[in-house]
């Protein structure tokens, strides 16, 4: 509670230059403020206090002072017991209030107990968690273990077979070896390869050669041997004619009859060889045309005979010893 200034009387030109200045009521507005609104009694001793004010330096009211002083002290003892019970009713207020307060802090250690209990089930059910890996984990790197004992084992036999094989390799290496060398020492001792290569090649050209050779050769032969065959008739005839008219004491002379138709029959083989001779040329036959060259000559040179000779001393015979 707080009280104004007492306020001056208007007769305050007869008072000191510095004035009388009233002590504050000792309730402060920080009092005030702490104990809530301004009461009723609060306001009567504010105007006891103004009154007091008023009359202080009036002159013959000592009575009255007197009385607002003893009002004033009535009022501060009504004030105090209104303190007193409103003082109570904060007690009851803070009472409950603490109550409320403490319930909520035991609500408030409840939860924090709750919740550390939770992270407590938190870690148990992770430690359960981390305890359920490692169980997993144990149990694959058993299995692992397992499966790399039996790998261990099976790269022994693994190796073991591999020295077998490295001991027969070794084994046939050496045996290649000799063989490598008893072969070169065939290869060196015989003509080499490029020789060989060159000689086949020789060979082969002269291969095709007579082959090409024979395959011409028997076509001429063919050939050769139709033509004797169609000439031979003839020449069986020519032969025949010359042995019958041939120039005896019986018959000296031959007739003209005669005598044209062994030149006709001449003519006729002459002219088969020389047809025959142009074909051995034009297929190279060399032994045909050398063999149908002396025909030709030989069939030449009795035409000749035939021709030069008169009727009277010609005969098949005799153009032949000439």
């Amino acid at each position: 509670m707080s009280f104004k200034k007492n306020q001056e009387d208007p007769l305050s030109h007869k008072k000191n230059e510095k004035g009388i200045k009233l002590q504050e009521n000792p309730i402060t507005s920080s009092s005030q403020e702490r104990l809530g609104r301004i009461s009723g009694t609060e306001r009567k001793i504010q105007a006891i206090l103004d009154e007091h004010a008023q009359i202080i330096f009036l002159p013959k009211e000592c009575e009255k002072v007197h009385r607002i002083r003893k009002a004033l002290g009535e009022q501060l003892c009504i004030w105090c017991e209104e303190c007193e019970e409103r003082a109570n009713t904060y007690k009851r207020k803070s009472k409950q209030l603490q109550e409320e307060f403490d319930f909520q802090k035991e609500l408030l250690d409840q939860i924090k107990d709750t919740q550390a209990l939770i992270q407590e089930k938190e870690r148990a059910q992770e430690a359960t968690n981390l305890k359920t890996l490692i169980a997993e984990v144990n149990k694959e790197i058993s299995e692992l273990e397992r499966k790399l004992s039996i790998l261990y084992d099976h790269r022994s036999h693994l190796l073991k077979r591999l020295q077998t094989c490295d001991s027969l390799e070794q084994t046939e290496i050496h045996n290649l070896e000799d063989r490598l060398l008893r072969l070169q020492e065939q290869y060196d001792t015989r003509p080499h390869v490029s020789k060989l290569t060159k000689a086949i090649h020789a060979f082969r050209e002269k291969e095709s050669s007579l082959k090409f050779m024979v395959i011409q050769a028997y076509s001429g032969i063919q050939f050769y041997q139709r033509f004797i065959e169609d000439v031979h008739p003839h020449e069986m005839k020519l032969q025949s004619m010359s042995m019958s008219t041939g120039i005896s004491k019986a018959r000296p002379q031959l007739p003209e009859a005669e005598r044209l138709e062994i030149v006709t029959l001449l003519s006729s083989i002459l002219h088969s060889f020389k047809s025959a001779l142009e074909v051995a040329i034009s297929n190279n036959w060399k032994p045909i045309i050398v063999l149908l060259e002396q025909d030709i000559v030989l069939y030449e040179e009795k035409m000749n005979n035939f021709s030069s000779v008169t009727p009277s001393d010609t005969s098949f015979e005799s153009a032949s010893h000439k």
